[in-house]
């Protein structure tokens, strides 16, 4: 069950859902394109009308197999993004270990 506070909205066969989820995904693409239909509410609510919400332009290829390529493309960068995300944090770990074996304090 889904609340009535949000508008559910289908998509059009010719664009993938996932597409639309990338296309949003930049900070820049999804400011530019709420910003000029949001409007704020008393208690500091962000509203969108559904007429609002379809002003705005938003252009995708037509062609569905160079919008699951672009998919593809960024779900492989997010991935290598998370591997080396689980790296680092390793060696944040090590480098914890290695300093407190190097500033033993005498008991």
């Amino acid at each position: 069950m889904l609340s009535a506070l949000y508008a559910v909205y289908s998509v059009d066969k010719k664009v993938l859902p996932e597409f639309i989820e990338v296309y949003f995904t930049s900070d820049n693409r999804l400011n530019d394109y709420l910003r000029p239909i949001v409007n704020k509410g008393a208690k500091n609510t962000l509203l969108v009308s559904d007429e609002g919400a379809l002003i705005g332009k938003v252009i995708f290829p037509p062609d569905i197999k160079e919008q699951q390529a672009i998919v593809s493309f960024f779900s492989r960068i997010d991935s290598s993004i998370t591997v080396h995300e689980q790296r680092v944090e390793k060696l944040r770990s090590m480098k914890k270990a290695f300093l407190e074996k190097m500033f033993v304090t005498a008991q």
